[in-house]
Order: structure tokens, then sequence, then C-alpha cells
């Protein structure tokens, strides 16, 4: 067993390699531990496994990793288990972040708090498991040893990073620790937006037809999708049977192979909504189907946990997936670990409380936007499921299930949502809302047309950590940028010294409007010709967003 550590600009990474001649090798327990000399530190640290306790108070390693994140000192630390990645505020806008890559044959990274320390607690080896309803597996009992790992392998990356906040939102660390790509060919991994129904509950207008499940509303779906040149369509729960025995039984309203044909047809693929228990019990069967069907990925739901059974799962999944040339979605489950480096076509991860929320309370709020793109964006791609086109004010915010699911909103400025795009990172970018909506909000749309899914740079322009920031990412010759705020209103300056030198450009901006501190659907438009040289100020309402497309002048 040797000790493998690196070191790189802005942190230290450290790993345990095996070369053993056993076929596998048990690790009953590893002892990690943070010791902070300073005793006035605080940090963001997640609320411990908080969304799983509000159901079972018995399984605190059962989650969907969808943290809530609570600014605290230190010395009064969760003494709970909660999931990596924490954030420590050392003082004058220095940071240091920790979190795991590379986790395959082993369990996802668990903290405990103490005096001025963390320590690993991650989950032990599962002995046995129960199914409740039709997608929860939990763990009943756990083994006395944390993993199984291969005679001759690595275990996962042990991450520090001492930083500023524009460093951590630009920082390409953690991709590079990760396995380079198993794959070989990933010329037909397309990245793109994603026309979906869920979030929206098929809220359709003027159709001549029964918005649901059925053929009409998802060609509907899909038309829309080819009118914008929107790759996919995800079909998210109740296209099928929600036994786990009958998974893969259609409902009647469907025929998958005629829509799957249609939407090729388009120019669109189709993307399924399935759960991990689902995918388990039906492996070959379920990707021997989609390939039939033509179905151009998975969205994987309800992992709910992310010890090494798990974990090995997702691999698993991963690797079949890009055999069948599909696309992945991991979605309920634990956070991105450089899966994305070593499998390019799992495309996003979920791990987030992300717009979902705002379906049924007001945990998807500005406040929790700012420190997602500080803390879990970090570490990989993030499926937020941004786009809602309407937006309101924290005083006067509605939960969708309040209304009977008649109107689904956000709570923060339409700018905001804009912005969602460009600062958070995911080359499967879901469009939350429904055609309709987004016909009505024709100027939005434009954006949202525009704006890319992967980037080829990333400038972070100002930064104040979990409070705001704003940062600009290049695709080919155009530049977006993307602002957020907190709860709090703002005046940032925008400068574009990282413009080329010699050129002029115009940046078309969609901005919080006078009265958007009331009226959170209060945008403005505007052109503006710049420089290198150029600097703007921008203002940020309540809660609010700035969104930017910068062009060369031809």
């Amino acid at each position: 067993v040797s000790l493998r550590v690196r070191l790189y600009d802005d942190a230290l990474a450290f790993r345990w390699e095996t070369d053993r001649d056993n076929p596998e090798l048990i690790v009953n327990e590893e002892l990690f531990t943070l010791n902070f000399a300073q005793k006035n530190l605080s940090g963001w640290m997640p609320k411990p496994n908080v969304e799983m306790k509000e159901y079972d108070k018995t399984f605190s390693y059962f989650s969907h990793h969808e943290c809530m994140y609570t600014y605290k000192p230190l010395s009064k630390a969760y003494n709970d288990p909660f999931t990596a990645p924490l954030l420590v505020d050392l003082k004058d806008n220095n940071l240091l972040f920790v979190t795991d890559v590379n986790v395959e044959h082993y369990p996802g990274l668990w903290m405990s708090g103490g005096a001025n320390c963390f320590k690993a607690v991650s989950p032990a080896y599962p002995k046995t498991e129960k199914l409740f309803g039709n997608r929860s597996v939990k763990v009943m009992e756990r083994e006395p040893f944390l993993a199984k790992v291969p005679g001759k392998g690595n275990m996962p990356w042990r991450v520090i990073m001492v930083t500023d906040g524009k460093k951590l939102l630009e920082t390409n660390t953690l991709y590079s620790l990760a396995d380079e790509n198993r794959i070989g060919d990933t010329s037909w991994i397309k990245p793109g937006k994603v026309s979906w129904e869920w979030w929206n509950h098929f809220s359709l207008e003027d159709v001549d037809f029964t918005p649901g499940i059925n053929q009409e509303s998802y060609k509907y779906y899909i038309d829309f999708a080819a009118e914008n040149g929107f790759p996919y369509v995800l079909m998210d729960e109740g296209w099928s049977n929600s036994k786990v025995e009958n998974f893969l039984e259609v409902v009647p309203t469907l025929d998958m192979p005629e829509l799957s044909k249609y939407a090729r047809s388009k120019g669109v693929g189709l993307l399924l909504w399935v759960t991990s228990t689902s995918m388990y019990h039906h492996f070959d069967r379920a990707f021997d189907t989609f390939q039939d069907w033509g179905i151009a990925g998975i969205k994987m739901d309800f992992m709910q946990r992310d010890d090494q059974v798990m974990n090995e799962f997702c691999y698993k999944v991963a690797a079949e997936a890009a055999a069948r040339k599909m696309v992945v979605d991991f979605h309920g489950g634990g956070k991105p670990t450089g899966m994305i480096r070593t499998y390019p076509n799992v495309l996003s991860q979920e791990a987030v409380r992300g717009m979902e929320q705002s379906l049924w309370n007001t945990k998807a709020n500005p406040d929790m936007a700012v420190m997602n793109a500080f803390i879990r964006m970090s570490v990989g791609p993030m499926d937020y499921t941004p786009g809602a086109m309407i937006n309101m004010t924290k005083d006067n915010f509605v939960p969708a299930k309040q209304v009977k699911y008649k109107s689904m909103g956000s709570l923060g400025t339409r700018c905001q949502q804009l912005a969602l795009y460009v600062v958070y990172t995911s080359p499967l970018q879901m469009l939350c809302d429904s055609p309709t909506r987004y016909r009505k909000n024709p100027t939005s749309l434009d954006f949202l047309r525009e704006v890319p899914t992967v980037w080829d740079e990333t400038v972070a322009i100002s930064a104040l950590p979990c409070q705001y920031l704003a940062l600009a990412r290049r695709s080919g010759d155009r530049w977006f940028v993307g602002a957020l705020t907190n709860s709090s209103e703002r005046e940032i300056e925008l400068d574009f010294n990282f413009l080329e030198e010699g050129k002029s450009y115009v940046i078309k901006s969609w901005s919080d409007g006078s009265n958007a501190n009331v009226d959170a659907q209060d945008f403005e438009i505007k052109e503006t010709k710049i420089d290198k040289d150029s600097k703007m100020k921008i203002r940020l309402a309540n809660g609010g967003g700035f969104a930017a497309i910068i062009s060369v002048v031809k």
C-alpha cells in the first residue's frame, strides 16, 4: 500500500494505492481528520441529511444529497454525518474546500464535526437491504467494514483546496484528478437543452387535445424542441407501469416506438426517466428495450445512497449506456466525483435542492442559489432544472402545491432564472417550464435558445462567497455573462478586461427592471458597444440576476 500526493496551485490531493496479489482487500476504516488551529473560523456546512430526516430518522445515510447549507462557527459544527463538499471561510476572501474524486469502489465522503475539526464518517458496506414501495431501497444492516477494494487499484482522492471566491468558480483541479475517458470515441455524445414536462405539469394552452401523458402532448413538446434547436425531450415519471416488476410496460396512451421515431424525424432525442431499482432488476432487458426503441438516454432517479454498492452500480450504468450510445443524467443520488471525465456520456447529476422544491416550499431560493454556485457546483455539473417564466418575490411567492399546481413559479427575478443558465454548468440543461410559457415570453426564449450548455473558457469577474457573483463563459467567439445575488439588492461592476485587445463588441443584456424588487418579472433588454477597456455597473434586485451575450462586431 502506498500514498500518492499531488500538489496544485490551489489544492493538495492524496489517495491510497494498493498493489497486492489478493483479488480483493477489506478496508476496515479510514482515519481522515481535519484539525483547525485557528479557533474563530466559520464555514458553510450542509445540514446533516436534512431531507431524509423529514421522513425517516433511522436511516442516516439514506439521502438524495439535496443539501441545505448553513454558515456557522466550526466550534459548533454538526456532529451528525453530513456529505461533502465542505467550504470553510478562512477570512479575507480565503476559502478551504474539501471533497473527494474518483469514488468507484468506495463510499462517498461524509464528515462529522467536533471541536474545530472534521472527521470522515462515510457509510459502511451494506449487508442487508429492503425495498420500500416501488423505488426506495434502504440499507437495514451494514458490515463492520468500510469497503471491498481491488487488490491492485486506487482509492478515491481526498482533495483540500485553498483558494478564493473567484478562483473557486474557475478551477478545473477536480476534473483533472478524475480518471481519463474509458469509452474512447465521444463524437456521438450531444450536449444540449431539454424540453421537459414534469415540473410544469403539462401546462399547455390553446391546444386541440387534452394535455397529459399521451402521444399528442409529447409530440407537442418534441415540435417545440425542434423549432428552437433543443436536442432532447425528457419523458419523466408516468410513461410506464410504476411497479418494479412491470417497469417496461408502457402505459396505454403511449406508443413508444412510434413516438421515438417521430422525435428522431424532427432531430430530437427522447430521454426516459427510470428508477435505479427498476434498472437494477431489469438491467439488460431495459437497455435492450431502450435501444430497440431508439431512446437517446436515461435519467436515473432515486439512488438515495452513495455507499460502495450504489456507486459501483452507477459506474455500471454509465458504462452500459456508453456501449449503447446513450447519455445519462443521475438524479436523486450522490454528488459528482469526476465521472463526467471518465464516462463523458454522463452529462449531469442532481444532488441539489433544485427548482422542483418551488412546487412545494421556499427552499429553492436566491440565497441557496448563490451558495450552490460556490459549493455544490464546484464539484461538477448540476441538474438544477431552471427556466421558470413565472417569477415571484419572497413577499408574494406561493408554492404550486398551494394552488393545486395550476401555476408554477420561482423565487427570485426573471433575470436570475436566465443567469442560472450561465452560472450553473450542466451539459444536459433542463427547461423546466412549458412551451406555452416560453412562447408567451419570446424575449426570454431568445436568450434560452442562444445560451450553450458547454463552454470553452470561464472567467470569474466578481465574487463574494455565497453572497453574489458575476462570471463570463466563452463558447467559440461569443461570451455569455451571468450574475446572481442572494436576497439582498446590490450594485456590482463588470470589468470586460477578458475580451481581446483591438476588437469591438456588442453586449445584449437582460437585467432586472426598476420595479423588480416588487415585480420579479420586470426586466429590461439593452444593447451596448463595449471593448476590453470597458466597465459596466449593473444593479441586481433582491434575489436578482443579470444575463448577457457578448458578440464581436464583424
